[in-house]
This record gives C-alpha cells, structure tokens and sequence, in this order.
C-alpha cells in the first residue's frame, strides 16, 4: 500500500526505545514492562496447560516475574534469518496483526540456533 507506514508496536527499535527510556527514567508504572509480565505470565499459563512446566516451574516463574525490576527488563533484539524459521513461522492473521496491512509472522519454538542477540 502507498504511504504505508507500519504501527510502532510492530517496529522493533520503537519498541527498543520505549523500554529503554522507561527503565532509564525509573517508570515504576511503564505500560510497556506491565504489558511484558502480563504476557510472561500468560505464556507460562500457556505452557503449564500443554504440559511443557509443571506446576513448581510455574510457581518459580510467578515469583521471578513478581520480583524482577526495571533492569530485568532491559530490551534485547533477537536478529532472527528468516530462512532459519521458514518453515516453523506461522503468519499472523490480518484481524490479529498490529496492522492489517502488515506482515506479521508468529514463531511458536525457536531454539537458540536459529537467532542471534543484539544487547548493548
């Protein structure tokens, strides 16, 4: 689409920047980092009903994630060639995405070879 720009949501130094300026001002109520350990949380319930953590693993995640401060929070970007997920990436419906116009891909399992890690 002409003049398309894609949603800052779905831009990964947007997302790096407002973390980064949160924890850099001490945003103790950032949305961003509330959001993150809503989704942690979510993710390990996610993975308790599969039957990937049990109920202890659980637990332990529940009380990092309660626990954890702003630095824990820190954002990586994961630099991921799309030939090495190819076949396990799953693009996400237009209802879902950030924006419908996007191209938005969902990876259930990643292993560690198939990315690398940008921290500064």
């Amino acid at each position: 689409m002409a003049g398309y720009a894609a949603p800052p949501s779905s831009i990964p130094l947007d997302i790096y920047k407002a973390y980064s300026e949160d924890i850099r001002r001490g945003d103790f109520h950032s949305a961003y980092i509330k959001q993150n350990r809503i989704g942690l949380l979510r993710g390990a319930k996610l993975k308790l009903k599969a039957g990937v953590i049990d109920q202890a693993q659980y637990g332990d995640i529940q009380a990092i994630i309660r626990k954890a401060q702003l630095s824990d929070f820190s954002p990586l970007i994961y630099v991921i060639p799309f030939a090495m997920v190819k076949k396990s990436a799953i693009l996400v419906a237009p209802a879902k995405a950030a924006n419908p116009f996007s191209c938005e891909y969902q990876i259930a399992s990643l292993v560690r070879s198939d990315f690398d890690i940008i921290s500064p």
